[in-house]
């Protein structure tokens, strides 16, 4: 059973679906952590628990990320400050790193709209297909008429009509210049 340390890096990582916003939560996280260290805990224990909090408040509403803000912003109007506590933070900190580096990056360009559970159950059948941890990128290219095209960093698979098309054109061009040059 995952611990709620472990809960907390699941409930942020299932929000991920491109490279770029994993790359800006975990710059986000290793700022936080600077604010969230032993000292500056230690230098506010005298503080008022809402002066803490609202402290904290104001750290998470300049990060960047748009994800990890609305989570970290929900833990504290719910007053779940304990995640904010340093030795607690720095297991969420460790977690996140280890859990992060084993996620694969996919992007499905696709010529039809796909569903969020289509998107999920694709990237279940992946995960499970890849021993690790996939998160699928959908972006919708209408110019593709039909099939996809899969890109895991510079490794591409093209099953769009589009380019089959093209290439059964090309190849169609090359047999006619053939039989040219053969009557010729």
């Amino acid at each position: 059973m995952p611990s709620d340390v472990e809960n907390h890096v699941y409930c942020i990582l299932d929000q991920i679906h491109k490279k770029e916003d994993l790359d800006q939560i975990s710059y986000d996280i290793s700022v936080l952590s600077e604010f969230f260290n032993y000292k500056n805990v230690n230098e506010n224990l005298n503080e008022e628990y809402e002066a803490k909090k609202q402290l904290i408040s104001k750290k998470v509403n300049i990060i960047q990320s748009s994800i990890l803000r609305r989570y970290l912003q929900a833990l504290i109007e719910s007053d779940s400050m304990l995640f904010f506590e340093p030795g607690r933070f720095k297991l969420f900190v460790a977690d996140f790193e280890e859990k992060s580096q084993k996620i694969q990056f996919i992007d499905l360009t696709t010529s039809v709209e796909l569903t969020p559970e289509d998107i999920h159950n694709l990237s279940e059948k992946m995960s499970h297909r890849m021993q690790c941890w996939v998160k699928v990128d959908v972006t919708v290219d209408k110019t593709l008429i039909g099939g996809v095209v899969i890109k895991n960093d510079n490794f591409i698979l093209d099953y769009s009509l589009k380019t089959r098309l093209a290439n059964f054109s090309a190849e169609w061009k090359k047999s006619l210049d053939q039989t040219r040059e053969a009557h010729a």
